[in-house]
């Protein structure tokens, strides 16, 4: 933060005296100390506003910094739980419509010499999103999470439902065949 190391100093913070305070490291928040009474971390917004200056320390920005740092954290989290929730799911497409794919999911059995064959269920599911360069019967392993339901209208005009799964953007979708 550009303040010179602060020796010596007696300081108050929230009615606590801090004898021969040596300033460490600061943060753009806070400031670590050591003192007579051993080591100790104060926040900026704690400080007396003479000390505040002289770390330069602005409390409008600081509120905006901290606004912006609980929501890089909130999406971080979101990421995180999104991430945990999907599966690698490999499927058949059915059919290509313009919100997303109806699939049968690929249900993985053990072949000859213990490789896998995959075969595709009866199940169908709708997985929402944008699929570039696939067509009606491809083969795709695609991350998924499961979203809820999905109607839709068949060709002889009877309504279905059936499970929604949805595809972050920006996965990789491989195609088998």
């Amino acid at each position: 933060m550009g303040v010179s190391t602060l020796r010596g100093e007696d300081w108050t913070v929230s009615g606590k005296d801090y004898h021969n305070v040596i300033v460490g490291q600061v943060e753009a928040n806070k400031v670590h100390i050591t003192y007579d009474g051993g080591l100790g971390t104060i926040a900026f917004a704690d400080l007396q506003p003479e000390l505040q200056k002289r770390f330069n320390y602005d409390p409008e920005k600081a509120k905006k910094m901290a606004a912006l740092a609980a929501d890089e954290k909130a999406v971080s989290d979101a990421k995180q739980i999104l991430a945990a929730a999907c599966q690698t799911k490999p499927v058949q497409i059915i059919q290509v419509l313009p919100d997303g794919i109806l699939v049968n999911p690929m249900v993985v059995y053990q072949g000859a010499y213990g490789l896998p064959y995959y075969k595709p269920s009866d199940q169908i599911v709708f997985i929402h999103s944008k699929f570039a360069h696939v067509v009606d019967g491809d083969q795709i392993t695609v991350r998924v999470y499961r979203s809820g339901e999905y109607s839709y209208q068949t060709a002889l005009g009877s309504i279905k439902t059936v499970e929604e799964w949805i595809a972050p953007p920006k996965e990789v979708f491989e195609a088998s065949n």
